[in-house]
């Protein structure tokens, strides 16, 4: 059972020392009312955090409310002060979605986290697609993109810096995450769309096998131009078309373990694929 924030001590807290757990975006009219109510009658609720071992905390309710006090210059704020001991990922997230109670309308990339803790709670695919509007298998897709991706690749789709669809290709076609993180660099830096990301993450792999010190950015944006230079629009379609086989391949080969497609193979008496 989640922790209740009533069972814990009220404290005023710096704002500078307050991370907010997901992030998400407000609608601006409630917002301006929240901000106008706060600066009238001053806050009514606190906010709830985590405490951590180092002193800093972690924002589980009440992010409209941060905010405000933020856009009102205050330097601090009142809170229930939960132990990060007495909360663990699931329970956070929980405490999460009680406040934004709309869970189909989250952005993209949070589904993606939230179904990726709901895949390690064991959760089936099944349910965590009925809890935030999806079928099983994008919520196995999102799941899966969560767990691969670079943490600073996430940030960057949190913050609008890259867009959901190009992170998931780069995280679908390169497992280094110091590697994701140079591809969603030079994506966002030269305005790659989504076929030219995935040729970028082809440039990236080829150009990875071929070295044995980590990839730099240099090294990928002098790739992409011999590619270009070399091959023009035919070469770029040929890069694009063995990104989509690859991808294929992976896919082919997480089915090639998965219990109930082998089971339905067997129903319908069909060969099972061999194994790579």
């Amino acid at each position: 059972m989640s922790p209740r924030s009533a069972d814990y001590p009220i404290e005023e807290i710096p704002l500078d020392r307050i991370s907010v757990f997901i992030p998400r975006k407000r609608e601006k009219t409630g917002f301006r009312d929240l901000v106008a109510s706060i600066d009238k009658h001053g806050l009514i609720i606190p906010i709830t955090v985590l405490k951590r071992a180092d002193g800093t905390y972690e924002l589980i309710k009440g992010q409209g409310r941060l905010e405000a006090h933020s856009r009102l210059k205050r330097p601090s704020i009142r809170a229930f002060v939960i132990p990060e001991s007495d909360m663990d990922q699931y329970q956070k997230t929980v405490e999460w979605l009680v406040e934004n109670r709309v869970r189909t309308q989250l952005p993209a990339v949070v589904k993606a986290r939230l179904a990726d803790i709901d895949r390690q709670q064991g959760l089936s695919y099944e349910a965590i697609g009925e809890r935030y509007g999806m079928s099983p298998g994008t919520a196995r897709q999102y799941a899966r993109m969560a767990q691969k991706s670079s943490e600073r690749v996430l940030d960057m789709v949190e913050n609008d810096r890259l867009d959901f669809t190009r992170a998931k290709a780069i995280a679908e076609g390169i497992d280094d995450k110091a590697a994701q993180e140079v591809v969603a660099q030079v994506v966002t830096e030269d305005g790659l769309y989504q076929k030219n990301t995935r040729a970028a993450v082809r440039v990236a792999r080829s150009t990875m096998q071929d070295a044995t010190q980590p990839l730099t950015i240099t090294e990928l944006r002098s790739g992409i131009r011999r590619v270009g230079l070399r091959s023009g629009m035919l070469g770029e379609q040929l890069i694009v078309t063995q990104e989509r086989l690859d991808v294929l391949r992976r896919h082919g080969g997480d089915l090639s373990k998965d219990k109930d497609f082998l089971a339905i193979l067997d129903q319908v008496g069909r060969q099972q694929p061999p194994e790579e």
